[in-house]
């Protein structure tokens, strides 16, 4: 994989790299901290058959150069960046953006941006909200302790990223990271399969380097009066449940601020790219064809923010003894609903009957043989649902 340089803005110059479909849809990636480019190694090969995959090593990272100011390193920046990336390798056309970390957070700020609908087509913005919707839950939050759910939220949201002030710091920060990056790594990645984890030959010097993104953006971002900061291209929050940094309540007000949104809820922490690729290949995949003609998927459906639908409307519906009884009633009760199904019983001849008369019925039925008194088989069911 060759690798070529785009000058941005302020001259900094920024290693792209390319794969993947040339005659393909582009799909651009971009990394947070402590990552490089590396950091897509496990997504790129599920996309590259269908996508133009291009992914760039964010400033200060992997072969890109390193500002010596901290000021450099504002998310305006990194939105500049990313205008530079696309005007060089995509001049005229849209792109569709999945961006995780810091990466995303300088997503939020180029899509709030004027023109930005005529050059990004939608974006999926992964463990990265906008750093002025973020900033406004957290104030207002604190602001209404007679709430006590937001309140108690937005305390816990503050308290998670409380860290952000130690990386801060300028000299002292970056000189502990260096000193302490290859165990700030097994911590950040602990739980994941080691095969999954991909990190740079320059992970030290980007975690390093990285600091001057904290001493950038955070006091100012929390200082500062929050920003109506509308986006009106469609966009795509993975909302990863168990990670311990960005909350999933951070993201209810999303709504407010985004004209088209999807929301995907996964039991994963904050590093999903390594321990669920497919998860997110499949997302901007589903959304890609989804807005370029092809019907939505069921699950893309389901993660429709407003879409009006049935109470069970689109939902994935698990019914077990669905071969008779009220176990097949309750199934074809909630087939009437619009849920997708998944009919299980250890009687297979029943269960064939349940979801032909599923089907006749306009609902989607997914037949799984299960003998509900065997524990590892119910595992098995429960890992592959």
């Amino acid at each position: 994989m060759a690798t070529r340089y785009v000058e941005s803005s302020d001259r900094t110059r920024i290693a792209v790299y390319e794969e993947g479909n040339p005659d393909g849809p582009a799909v651009v990636l971009v990394h947070g901290w402590p990552d490089s480019h590396v950091l897509w190694d496990g997504v790129v090969p599920l996309l590259a058959e269908k996508f133009r995959v291009i992914r760039y090593d964010n400033r200060g990272a992997g072969a890109s150069s390193t500002p010596a100011k901290a000021s450099s390193y504002a998310m305006a920046r990194f939105a500049d960046d990313f205008a530079a990336v696309i005007a060089e390798l995509c001049p005229g056309q849209r792109v569709h953006v999945m961006a995780h970390d810091w990466g995303s957070a300088g997503m939020w700020e180029y899509v709030a941006r004027p023109g930005a609908a005529d050059r990004v087509a939608s974006f999926t913005s992964v463990s990265g909200p906008a750093a002025d919707h973020f900033s406004r839950y957290v104030r207002d939050g604190l602001k209404q302790p007679y709430r006590p759910k937001r309140f108690s939220h937005a305390l816990s949201q503050a308290g998670h990223l409380s860290y952000m002030a130690g990386f801060s710091v300028p000299v002292l920060a970056p000189a502990l990271m260096r000193a302490g990056a290859k165990r700030v790594r097994r911590v950040l990645v602990r739980g994941i399969p080691p095969e999954q984890v991909h990190h740079g030959d320059t992970f030290v010097n980007d975690a390093a380097n990285g600091m001057n993104i904290y001493r950038a953006n955070f006091f100012r971002s929390m200082g500062r009066a929050g920003h109506d900061r509308y986006v009106d291209i469609p966009v795509q929050v993975i909302v990863n449940l168990d990670d311990k940094h960005v909350r999933p309540y951070v993201y209810d007000d999303t709504s407010r601020w985004v004209s088209r949104l999807w929301r995907r809820d996964i039991r994963a922490g904050h590093w999903s790219p390594f321990s669920d690729p497919q998860v997110l290949a499949t997302a901007v995949t589903e959304l890609a064809e989804h807005l370029d003609g092809k019907t939505a998927a069921r699950a893309l459906l389901r993660a429709q923010v407003g879409r009006p639908r049935e109470e069970s409307g689109d939902t994935l519906v698990s019914v077990t003894g669905a071969g008779s009884g009220i176990g097949r009633e309750s199934a074809l009760a909630f087939a009437r609903e619009g849920a997708e199904l998944v009919v299980s019983d250890i009687d297979e001849v029943g269960l064939k009957e349940t979801v032909a008369q599923i089907g006749p019925r306009g609902g989607v039925a997914h037949p799984y043989l299960l003998d509900v008194s065997d524990a590892q088989a119910v595992e098995r069911f429960a890992d592959e649902v």
